[in-house]
This record gives C-alpha cells, sequence and structure tokens, in this order.
C-alpha cells in the first residue's frame, strides 16, 4: 500500500464521519453557537495553518532554481508565515481550512491521474474540484464558513445535499480504492 491508497481510504472515511455528523448535529440549531466558533479557532487554525504551510514547501521547490538561495529559506519563511498568521489573522481555523482543501484536491487530483483509473476517477475529479472551489471561496471571503454553517442548521435541503455530497465523495474515493486494489 503506498501513500495515495493510505490516505484517500482515511479520506473516504472522514468523509463518511462528515456526512454522519451533518446529518446528526445539524438537525436544529442547537449546535449552532458551537459551529458558529469553529471557523475563528485560534489553536485549532494554527495547528491546520502550520500543517498547509509546511505542505506547501514542496509544491514551491519545483518553482524555485535549484541553486536559489530561497530553497534554503524556505523552512524558516515557513515558520515566519505561521507565527505572523496566528498573531494577524481573524478567521484562522477558515483560512487553513480553504487552504487545506485546495491542496487536499490538488493531491488527490494529481495522484489520481497518474492512476489512469477511469471511470471512477473521473467522478471523484468532478467532486474534488467541487472541493477545491469551496476552498477558493472560503479562503476569499472566510466567514463563508460560518454563514454556511448557519444555512446548514437552518436549511434542510441543504443539509441533505451537503451530507450527500460527502457520502458521494466518500463512496467514490473507495471505489478509487477498490479499482486500485483490483489492478
Amino acid at each position: 500500500m503506498n501513500l495515495f491508497y493510505c490516505s484517500l481510504l482515511l479520506f473516504s472515511i472522514l468523509l463518511f464521519a462528515a456526512g454522519i455528523g451533518t446529518l446528526l448535529f445539524c438537525r436544529d440549531e442547537r449546535f449552532l453557537p458551537v459551529l458558529e466558533k469553529i471557523p475563528r479557532a485560534k489553536k485549532t487554525g494554527a495547528v491546520l495553518s502550520a500543517i498547509v504551510i509546511f505542505w506547501c514547501i514542496p509544491n514551491l521547490r519545483p518553482i524555485l532554481d535549484p541553486g536559489s538561495f530561497l530553497q534554503s529559506l524556505l523552512i524558516p519563511l515557513a515558520v515566519v508565515a505561521i507565527v505572523l498568521s496566528v498573531i494577524y489573522l481573524d478567521y484562522l481555523f477558515a483560512r487553513a481550512f480553504a487552504g487545506f482543501l485546495i491542496l487536499l484536491a490538488h493531491y488527490f487530483l494529481k495522484e489520481a491521474h497518474g492512476a489512469d483509473l477511469f471511470p471512477w476517477t473521473a467522478l471523484l475529479a468532478v467532486l474534488l474540484m467541487i472541493m477545491g472551489i469551496a476552498g477558493i471561496f472560503v479562503s476569499a471571503k472566510p466567514y463563508y464558513l460560518r454563514d454556511f454553517f448557519r444555512f446548514l442548521c437552518r436549511n434542510k435541503v441543504v443539509r441533505y445535499s451537503s451530507a450527500g455530497y460527502f457520502f458521494l465523495t466518500g463512496f467514490a474515493a473507495l471505489l478509487v480504492i477498490i479499482q486500485l486494489s483490483l489492478s
């Protein structure tokens, strides 16, 4: 088993958990005060932003010249970026989560394309593009995550369609895993 296989399996498990959590915790507005605090969470946002910023370093290395002095400055610059983001950014968790969605969609699209597993990778690619676009929207306006939680708790159609998206994406990821194990 390689990293792509294991991460896709973990991703599908988390998506099924997100679908179940959406159906259980967003039935009414009881959990809304807790959900509204998530986008502004500093501690979890700091941890997630550190993960995201360090995940960006391998994506930056090919852009820079191999002998460039900036190659040696990437890790110190990442640490400075983490410290500055924790100090100055509002909605830190929402911003870090948006970056995580974008990087996750990029990783799975890149790896699934290399695996060349048609037709389920096509379905997974469309669903991952939706996830990446959602990450772009949240990174542009981080309060959209808070508004999404509000809309999720107040609108039954949004709640069921979001849970359906989570289940469908998790199922598509499982189908790609099955196809990977058979090939």
